[in-house]
């Protein structure tokens, strides 16, 4: 999936991006690209299901389910993964 171009660092709450799934498909791998530098990977794919509003800035919400989390993941690495994902699924 292609990304906006890298600007700077931020340490505050956590930023993603989110898509409402148009079929059914799986995840196989996950990386985050290094423009940061080359620190580990950190991702969290959640099944959001409370409505994207609920994640809009600065709401606070527990409304997802986790569908992978890596912590400390080696950096520039395709973290393997097994997430599957149904049409109509808002994934963040």
């Amino acid at each position: 999936m292609p990304l906006p171009p890298h600007n700077n660092t931020y340490t505050g709450n956590v930023r993603g991006y989110w898509f409402t799934a148009p079929t059914d498909f799986t995840i196989t791998g996950l990386r985050v690209p290094a423009d940061a530098g080359a620190n580990p990977q950190y991702i969290h794919v959640m099944k959001i299901n409370v409505g994207v509003p609920a994640f809009t800035w600065a709401n606070v919400t527990t409304g997802f389910t986790t569908l992978a989390y890596i912590s400390n993941g080696a950096a520039g690495v395709i973290q393997n993964v097994n997430v599957n994902i149904y049409a109509g699924d808002i994934i963040g």
